[in-house]
């Protein structure tokens, strides 16, 4: 009995050590210096200390046939990317045997532009839709 106490006891230790393990995704934000749509390919210039603030370091992005464009949390294409846009990438880093690689899961680009305009609504009716008909 004192065997399965032990064992019982010890089982959320074990379960605990197991689970941690580092997420390989990480976030790279910076300006998109190219874009090449038909390959879904990206040149990022990075903008956080974790990459440095060489302003001639590019990071090549490769974007999956999976991944999530927004422009201003809007879903978009990958097609709507321009030169010049704020870009927060979420993805990982990949080792090709001539250069490393950013491929991205998930796009956010945010951009100034003014809000789309507010859609027209229908009036509300003073009518009823249906009338009770008595007899």
């Amino acid at each position: 009995m004192l065997r399965v106490a032990v064992i019982v006891a010890l089982i959320p230790l074990w379960a605990c050590g197991e689970q941690s393990r580092a997420s390989k995704y990480e976030i790279l934000s910076g300006t998109v210096e190219g874009v090449r749509a038909e390959t879904g390919q990206l040149r990022v210039r990075p903008d956080d200390e974790r990459h440095g603030r060489d302003e001639n370091r590019k990071v090549a992005c490769l974007l999956t046939s999976d991944a999530e464009v927004y422009i201003n949390d809007r879903f978009s294409s990958f097609d709507a990317i321009e030169i010049g846009d704020a870009v927060e990438l979420v993805g990982y880093r990949e080792q090709t045997p001539h250069t490393e690689r950013f491929v991205v899961a998930l796009a956010q680009i945010t951009r100034n532009e003014p809000p789309p305009p507010e859609p027209e609504l229908a009036s509300p009716s003073t009518q009823p839709t249906s009338q009770r008909q008595e007899k």
